[in-house]
């Protein structure tokens, strides 16, 4: 559950569904393979490898198909809770899970004018399952002077609980179910032939248990275990505004940037600027430099520990406290010459990212990504 504690379910599935409706305009058939490896300042680690196959069905729509394999190391797998709050490591073996998932997606363009795309991904893992149903539309207006987006996504998760003998640390009973739905709307107008600048407005609403594993809180004193599950609202819901504005410094090189402001129904308001900066180092090579920085406030109900038991709302989840972090970037891209093997026209692209996340609770982790990708 450490993987779903790092990177949010719905965080994942998004990122694969932006990934497959890109390809509406696909030509012909598209394979892409990623390998994904990430690792972060409590041991914990995972590795991901990633198949993804695009075929157009007609001149106007396309059908997606994603295999993913992963692994999840960490130390908390070994872990035993006993009746009394200690702790007994397992075997080691017990620290690495394998998982499988799968998923499939169908994208459309509707008119000349009228671009869309419909998504449907499905990710079934021994403890996780999840589908997410997506519908976006995008289309110029006033003149082509400006170019208005919507979008709406549905997605329904579930998660099996992992067992423990000790009553304080026990989740609901059953799987355990989440459901949450996203709206988006986007405005974009290009200033001139070098830049343009985009407003995109999220809301979303969620319900459920929306818990990202399973977290232990510290309580001081009272009767009972030192340690006890965390309790949190079976609903949510948050907005959030950003704008991105983009401007080609040369004909080699372009700069991003992005402002986010964020706020939710747990009190929290986050807000976060990136700048992302690109260039051509020949015509194949593009070298891409990226900086983020964020900064949130922390939800009402949150503690580092607490005296005594709650009776109402509380958590330690660090991810919920107050806190401000930056994250560093580097990538390149080449793209490799056409060539010709056994009468086949072989191209695609190279690419390789590397990242570093540090919060300011001490809190870090690394990210590596490489894969390649070609048309045929």
């Amino acid at each position: 559950m450490v993987a779903i504690k790092r990177f949010p379910p719905l965080l994942l599935i998004f990122v694969i569904i932006g990934t497959l409706t890109e390809r509406v305009m696909a030509a012909g058939n598209h394979l892409a393979y990623k390998f994904f490896n990430y690792s972060d300042s409590d041991q914990t680690g995972i590795w991901e490898n990633l198949f993804l196959y695009t075929t157009d069905l007609t001149d106007k729509s396309s059908l997606s198909l994603r295999y993913g394999l992963d692994a999840v190391s960490s130390p908390s797998f070994g872990v035993v809770s006993t009746t009394s709050g200690a702790s007994s490591k397992e075997h080691d073996e017990n620290n690495l899970k394998f998982r499988n998932s799968a998923g499939i997606s169908f994208s459309n363009q509707y008119t000349e004018t009228l671009k869309g795309s419909t998504g449907l991904d499905v990710s079934l893992k021994p403890d996780y399952n999840s589908i997410t149903l997506g519908q976006s539309l995008d289309s110029p207006i006033l003149g082509d002077f400006f170019n208005l987006g919507v979008g709406g996504y549905y997605t329904h998760s579930r998660i099996s609980p992992a067992v423990t003998t000790n009553v304080n640390l026990q989740p609901p009973a059953g799987e355990l179910s989440n459901r949450q739905v996203n709206y988006l709307l986007s405005l974009e107008h290009i200033l001139t032939t070098k830049s343009k600048i985009k407003f995109l407005f999220e809301t979303f609403q969620a319900n459920g248990y929306l818990s990202t594993g399973y977290h232990r809180v510290t309580i001081v004193s009272g009767a009972g275990s030192p340690e006890s599950l965390e309790n949190l609202p079976d609903n949510k819901s948050g907005t959030a505004l950003t704008a991105i504005y983009s401007q080609g410094l040369s004909d080699k090189s372009a700069l991003h940037l992005r402002v986010r402001g964020y706020k939710d129904s747990y009190s929290i308001n986050a807000f976060s600027g990136d700048a992302k900066y690109r260039t051509y180092l020949d015509e194949q090579m593009i070298l891409e430099f990226s900086y983020r920085y964020y900064k949130q406030t922390s939800a009402s109900f949150w503690g580092s520990s607490f005296v005594t038991k709650p009776t109402g709302y509380f958590t330690s989840q660090a991810a919920l406290g107050e806190f401000n972090a930056q994250q560093f970037g580097l990538g390149v891209r080449y793209e490799i010459t056409p060539f010709y093997y056994l009468n086949l026209n072989l191209s695609g692209i190279l690419s390789a990212n590397l990242e570093r996340y540090l919060r300011s609770d001490g809190f870090t982790y690394s990210t590596f990504s490489t894969g390649f990708e070609t048309d045929f």
